[in-house]
């Protein structure tokens, strides 16, 4: 198991200003180093928590969708990120 700590990257005020609850997140490797199948997990897990937790995702990984591409009926404005700027410029 592949294992990175990375700072969280989400608001810690949702649009509707409520509070998230954010904690650092450690960088999980479902698949391979040659295919990785990252997931993020809090580091306030427990150990035991972290390897349950691993073991039940391992178990499902076949009903994730790695890829945009193996999501079918998704519409593209979900994927695809477009820059909005004004022709000629």
């Amino acid at each position: 198991m592949e294992v990175e700590v990375e700072p969280a990257e989400t608001s810690k005020t949702l649009k509707d200003e409520g509070q998230a609850i954010v904690d650092e997140l450690k960088k999980l490797n479902l698949g391979t180093a040659k295919d990785p199948r990252p997931i993020y997990v809090s580091i306030v897990l427990t150990s035991k928590e972290e390897k349950e937790y691993f073991k039940l995702l391992s178990k499902y990984r076949d009903v994730f969708a790695w890829s945009y591409k193996k999501i079918p009926g998704l519409d593209p404005k979900v994927a695809i990120h477009n820059l909005a700027i004004r022709k000629g410029v």
